[in-house]
């Protein structure tokens, strides 16, 4: 039995791996992810491939907006060393589970240095913070609430302006339109293009700010300019999104850097301001960033609050930062 049982079986495999190099040859391989379309490297990953494969000991990597030493690590600050010191050695430091919103404490203090220690907004009860991992994540939550629970569908962004903004509105359902920004022939801010196209644009829209340090520029409006920029928008019925991200690194004095946001906040405006301390300290890998919104009117702050923290439970379990999902 032993024989023929043998025989049967080389038989079988030699037909089936006949039978399998004769479609292996008529019909293409089984390959699902070849579906996966290439992403177009943008200007940041080009410029990371290139160090990667630059074979130059001496060569320096500009890709990311990382602050680096001379060994081409990331530079660790002497305050925030004595900081994390600290943090290790105190044994009163709670181990409890933060809220939605984050760490209380630190969405205060991240508000007082945009605001200052005793500003109205606060005392009337008008503003609001979620503490997020990066400045991005806080920017993603503002636009999100903006479109899902506001209702707004259209953005206007700087023209230039950073490369993920325009991809993030979009993804979300935004309709982008943009504003002159920079004079590339006198490198100086186009302050008489941005602002035709800001009365020009739709009403209603969010436009996003950069509070300083303008990204890709480094150019920001001088007092006077910020202050028509906010007539404009007052009159055009927008709703201001900042981005403050280099708070303290732009004109070296954090509370100058925050002027515009604390002017447009004076001035009564309902706005967000996506604040980040991820350059300022070096914490790359830390939840050191917050979405502050304030509201004109204190009557519509618990309605807000609710539904931003209905968010933010619903996209915790998919969470890639800390605490907003975002």
């Amino acid at each position: 039995m032993a024989a023929p049982f043998s025989l049967a079986h080389h038989l079988f495999f030699n037909c089936l791996r006949k039978s399998t190099a004769r479609r292996s040859s008529t019909k293409p391989v089984f390959a699902p992810f070849a579906r996966v379309e290439a992403v177009t490297a943008t200007e940041g990953m080009s410029i990371e491939q290139a160090y990667n494969e630059d074979k130059s000991p001496d060569k320096v990597n500009l890709a990311n907006e990382v602050y680096r030493n001379g060994e081409g690590k990331p530079h660790i600050f002497q305050a925030v060393r004595k900081a994390e010191i600290t943090l290790a050695c105190d044994d009163f430091l709670s181990r409890d589970p933060l809220p939605p919103w984050g760490n209380p404490e630190f969405i205060r203090a991240a508000t007082k240095l945009i605001l200052g220690t005793a500003p109205p907004a606060i005392a009337q009860n008008r503003v609001l913070g979620v503490q997020t991992r990066t400045g991005i994540d806080a920017l993603c939550l503002a636009a999100q609430f903006l479109r899902q629970k506001m209702n707004f569908d259209t953005c206007v962004l700087a023209r230039p302006s950073w490369e993920l903004y325009e991809p993030i509105f979009k993804s979300i359902g935004f309709t982008c339109h943009s504003y002159q920004y920079y004079n590339a022939a006198k490198g100086e801010l186009n302050i008489y293009g941005l602002v035709a196209d800001l009365m020009t644009a739709p009403e209603g829209a969010v436009v996003v700010l950069d509070a300083c340090a303008h990204n890709p520029t480094g150019i920001q409006p001088s007092i006077d300019e910020w202050k028509l920029i906010g007539h404009i928008i007052k009159c055009r019925k927008m709703i201001p999104l900042f981005m403050l991200d280099m708070q303290g690194l732009a004109s070296g004095d954090p509370i100058k850097d925050a002027w515009p946001v604390r002017y447009f906040v004076d001035c009564g405006f309902d706005l967000f301001c996506a604040q980040s301390f991820v350059k300022n300290f070096g914490l790359y890998n830390e939840a050191v960033s917050n979405l502050m919104i304030v509201l004109s009117n204190p009557v519509h702050v618990y309605t807000v609050k609710g539904q931003i923290e209905s968010m933010l439970c619903e996209s915790h379990e998919e969470s890639s930062t800390a605490f907003t999902g975002f």
